[in-house]
């Protein structure tokens, strides 16, 4: 399927200033503006998912660290299979990069 394109308002310095410091960064600056879209709705619904997840748990969560423990469960079960195979690329990726 062809992905659609949309035309996003933008200050042009703002647009220019981004597109230079991901450019040195040998990154694509559409590309990136892209996922950091996508990882912020990503965030965002962790973020509801965690405070509909702290209502319901009533003190029964004793950390945050449990909830963000529960919060990836959640999102991993949740998620389509091929997603979940497409995380666990990158993951692999970025952590073969550390090393």
């Amino acid at each position: 399927m062809a992905m659609r394109e949309t035309l996003i308002p933008m200050e042009t310095s703002l647009w220019n200033e981004f597109a230079e410091t991901v450019a040195k960064q040998d990154k694509r600056p559409y590309s990136y503006l892209a996922q950091l879209v996508r990882e912020y709705l990503e965030e965002q619904a962790d973020l509801v998912l965690f405070e509909e997840m702290r209502r319901d748990a009533r003190g029964r969560i004793k950390t945050d660290a449990e909830a963000v423990r529960m919060v990836k469960e959640i999102r991993r079960a949740r998620a389509p299979k091929n997603a979940r195979h497409k995380q666990n690329g990158k993951t692999q990726r970025a952590s073969a990069r550390r090393n």
